[in-house]
Order: C-alpha cells, then sequence, then structure tokens
C-alpha cells in the first residue's frame, strides 16, 4: 500500500509550546515588575554588567595582542585592549557615573531619533503610515526630553525602568501568543 500520507493537524502544533510560552510570559512580567519597582537597582545592575563585558572584551582583546605578529598591529590591539579596560574599569570602579553617562547618550539618541521620525513622516505624507512615524518621533522627543530636564536624577533610574518596561510587554506578548496556541491546539484536536 503505497500512497502519501497527509500529515494530521494536530501533529503540526507542538502541545508543550502554550505552556513554555505562558511560564515564559509569567517570569518575564514578574521580572519586569520587579525591573519597574527596584529601577535604581536594575539600573546600576546593567551598568554594571556592561562594566564587566568591556573589561572581558579588553582582556580578550590583550590575549589577541600578545599572539598576533608585526608592530604596528600589536601596538593598536594593545591601545584597543587598554582602552576597554579603562571604560569597564571606570565603569565597575564607579557604576553610578555610568549610569549618569550612559542615560545621557540614550537621551540624546532619543531626541535625535525622534526628530529623524518626525521629518521622514513629514517628507513621507503620501504614505498611509506617515502619521505613525511622526507620533512615534514625538514620543522620542519627549522620553528624551523628559529624560535630559530630569538628569541628573533620572540617570539613577530610567535604564532599569526601560528594561523593565520592555520586560513586561515582552512577558505580555508571550502569554498573548500563549493563549493563541492553546486556542489553535483546541480548535484542531476538535
Amino acid at each position: 500500500m503505497t500512497g502519501t500520507m497527509k500529515p494530521s493537524p494536530t501533529r503540526q502544533v507542538d502541545e508543550g509550546v502554550s505552556d513554555t510560552l505562558m511560564f515564559l510570559g509569567i517570569a518575564l512580567i514578574v521580572l519586569g515588575m520587579v525591573a519597574v519597582v527596584l529601577s535604581a537597582l536594575f539600573t546600576i545592575g546593567t551598568v554594571m554588567i556592561c562594566g564587566g563585558l568591556l573589561v572581558a572584551a579588553g582582556i580578550v582583546e590583550f590575549i589577541h595582542a600578545s599572539k598576533a605578529h608585526g608592530r604596528k598591529r600589536v601596538f593598536l590591539n594593545i591601545v584597543s585592549s587598554l582602552l576597554y579596560l579603562l571604560a569597564g574599569g571606570i565603569i565597575l570602579f564607579n557604576p553610578v557615573a555610568g549610569a549618569l553617562s550612559l542615560t545621557l547618550v540614550i537621551s540624546v539618541f532619543l531626541l535625535v531619533a525622534g526628530v529623524i521620525r518626525c521629518a521622514y513622516g513629514i517628507t513621507h505624507r503620501e504614505q498611509r503610515t506617515w502619521g505613525w512615524f511622526v507620533f512615534g518621533g514625538l514620543v522620542d522627543i519627549a522620553l528624551g526630553a523628559f529624560i535630559t530636564l530630569g538628569w541628573p536624577a533620572t540617570g539613577l533610574w530610567v535604564i532599569g525602568l526601560f528594561i523593565g518596561i520592555e520586560m513586561l510587554m515582552y512577558g505580555f506578548t508571550m502569554t498573548m501568543l500563549s493563549i493563541e496556541f492553546k486556542n489553535m491546539e483546541h480548535r484542531l484536536t476538535g
């Protein structure tokens, strides 16, 4: 009996996916709430992780420099490794200053990105979505201005707040995706 068997629609949906997504969603929502409530702690923790990564990059770059051949190449690798080590060391030694600096960079980014998005939307008014670009740009400008006007105080908590909000949003997304998968499983299995 040779023939092609059609795969069952129920086999196309992994029954454990919805439970895994629900667990991930709930975990991210809980972590996001903790990050929002303890935003100053999450800000300093995030900055310390960045500092640690810079130090690790400096060590790796130095190891690479010790194995490189040719004076110019070795010299530039050593300078690069020292730059990583210095930046990471400064951040680890004074994470509050690192948070303040990083927050200013984020605020400038938001202000510039907001102006660019608004300009894009205005110059593309013939597109149906031009208003969303302007709206997104105005939100970016408002966030950037809020951070800048509240600086240096905002530098102590805004990074943790943004991370917490992102985790909350992703957690809600995963939870809704889990519910949709569960509904799909029920529709396919009858």
